[in-house]
Formats: structure tokens, C-alpha cells, sequence
């Protein structure tokens, strides 16, 4: 498993926007341990709203091991875990596997993205809630 950092919320500088325009898919993502990882960190950091936005275009699938109801189980027990430890969730999909993340996620916790263009507008609107 590997975790691309384009930007660091201790260390941001004007060339951030450039490099979170490169991100781009990977294969064999073991979300639950990512979500963990990036928990992990945010749960350490200072500020008092922690939440965790993770951007999908396909469900947990890592070699043959990791996937289906497994892969699923284990991001819900990451996911509750860093909860009782004030850290929110959120799920934006996009693509053909965007119903099994919410599924996974829950509806509170997720945010449709099939259109680019309301991203901004929803992204916002729900960020402002836990403002």
C-alpha cells in the first residue's frame, strides 16, 4: 500500500494547487488502512473540526485478500474507531462503484461528485456544516 502526500496541512505553499491538479488512480487500494493512517494524523493535529474527505472512483480492492465484505467491515471499524476520537468522515464517489461507497460510508457521510461542476458548490455547503 502507498500514500501520495501533493500537499501537508503542517507545510502548505502556493504550488499546493498545482500538485493536487496531478493526482490521478492508483491500483490496490486498501482503504481501510489509508483511512487509519490519515486518522492517525489528523487525531494528532491541533485544530478542533477534524475531517477526513476521501475522493473514490472505486471501492476497497487490494490484491485478492482485501475486497467485498472484508474490505467493507474494515473501513466501518476505522472509520468508527477515529470517530469516537472526534474525527469525521466524508466520501465523495464518482464512477460505477459510487453506490458501494455509500453504502460504506453511509448517506450522512457521503457526497455524489458524477457532476464536476456542483463539486465546489456541494463540497462547501457541506464543510460549512461542521464549521
Amino acid at each position: 500500500m502507498s500514500i501520495y502526500a501533493y500537499t501537508d496541512f503542517d507545510q502548505t505553499d502556493a504550488n499546493d494547487r498545482f500538485r493536487l491538479m496531478g493526482i490521478r488512480a492508483r491500483s490496490n487500494n486498501r482503504d481501510g488502512m489509508a483511512l487509519r493512517i490519515m486518522a492517525d494524523r489528523l487525531a494528532g493535529s491541533p485544530g478542533q473540526t477534524k475531517l477526513l474527505i476521501s475522493i473514490s472512483d472505486g471501492q476497497p480492492k487490494a490484491m485478492d485478500d482485501y475486497t467485498g465484505n472484508y474490505a467493507i467491515k474494515d473501513m466501518q471499524q476505522t472509520m468508527a474507531e477515529y470517530e469516537r476520537k472526534g474525527i469525521t468522515f466524508l466520501a465523495a464517489a464518482i464512477g460505477q462503484d459510487k453506490d458501494v461507497i455509500n453504502q460504506i460510508y453511509g448517506n450522512e457521510r457521503f457526497l455524489d461528485i458524477t457532476n464536476l461542476t456542483e463539486l465546489p458548490a456541494k463540497l462547501v455547503k457541506i464543510i460549512a456544516r461542521y464549521l
